[in-house]
């Protein structure tokens, strides 16, 4: 598997929160909803950084006695956690050294990348910091419902 380390400096993010559980059948259609509600809001956000879009994944914000459940936010990267909007929470995301793949086509599959990227780490001897924010990348190849859609994915590392 195609892979990079590399060392993130914190960051800040506004976004949609939603509190999923992968033990719900329909947790994937939560966060595809998430980020349909979104998509037209992201204009909201005064303080907006770039054009591109990230999506949290925050293990420790998931549902309390539910470890399979986690917080996702459909949010962008901001100069500053003034002027949330309402409905929208601010983020920082630590810095940290994450473990890069990028995931190439649509984004039902996406279950297959993450499959995949665990057992690269157990191959390289790597461990997730599942402590720690790990998250999606999203810029201009990122193309709905398409096979050629390509996104990045951040997983911490210990």
């Amino acid at each position: 598997m195609e892979h990079k380390i590399v060392e993130k400096d914190e960051f800040l993010v506004i976004g949609m929160p939603v509190k999923v559980s992968l033990k719900d059948p329909g947790y994937q259609k939560k966060i595809m909803d998430l980020w349909k509600g979104f998509i037209p809001r992201a204009g909201e956000i005064k303080n907006r950084k770039g054009e591109c879009f990230y999506g949290l994944c925050n293990i420790s914000e998931g549902i309390p006695g539910d470890e399979c459940s986690f917080e996702t936010i459909a949010g962008v990267e901001v100069e500053s956690g003034e002027d949330v909007p309402e409905g929208m929470k601010f983020q920082k995301v630590p810095a940290a050294k994450y473990f890069v793949v990028t995931h190439k086509g649509r984004v039902e599959k996406l279950g297959e990348t993450y499959c995949a990227i665990e057992k690269e780490l157990k191959k390289l001897g790597l461990e997730e910091d599942r402590s720690k924010i790990f998250f999606e990348f999203y810029d201009e190849r990122f193309k709905e419902d398409s096979d050629d859609s390509e996104f990045d994915l951040y997983s911490a590392l210990k």
